[in-house]
């Protein structure tokens, strides 16, 4: 992965809902798109990428230089993220569970979303 010299922050939940310490780490995969990996730390110290079914990686089409996002969101079951569909012209919110017996998250719901851009960056940093 590669990241920008400046400084910047982590943003921690549990995304997995085990009560450990869960972070995303992002970095740029083309000039409007961040893609995204979910990680956790394990109770020896030992960081593990948390898995996604069916997706290794996975785009946040936002034009933001951040390492770590807010807007991925934890639930009650997992996490949700808003994403700009290009192809649809359009912004999907998908949500996502953690499967125990997989040991990965799930897609389990995909919504259109009425949302502008500037609406997904201005939530992004009001997080």
């Amino acid at each position: 992965m590669f990241f920008w010299d400046d400084s910047w922050e982590f943003h921690f939940a549990d995304y997995n809902n085990d009560g450990l310490l869960d972070f995303n780490l992002g970095q740029c995969a083309g000039t409007v798109a961040l893609e995204f990996r979910l990680f956790t730390v394990a109770r020896d110290g030992v960081v593990h990428v948390l898995p996604v079914e069916g997706r290794p990686n996975w785009f946040l089409s936002i034009n933001l230089h951040e390492h770590s996002t807010p807007t991925i969101q934890d639930t009650q079951k997992g996490f949700s993220k808003v994403v700009y569909v290009r192809t649809r012209a359009e912004y999907v919110r998908y949500e996502f569970e953690w499967n125990e017996s997989h040991q990965a998250f799930q897609l389990v719901s995909r919504k259109r979303v009425a949302l502008k851009n500037e609406d997904v960056i201005q939530e992004a940093l009001d997080n």
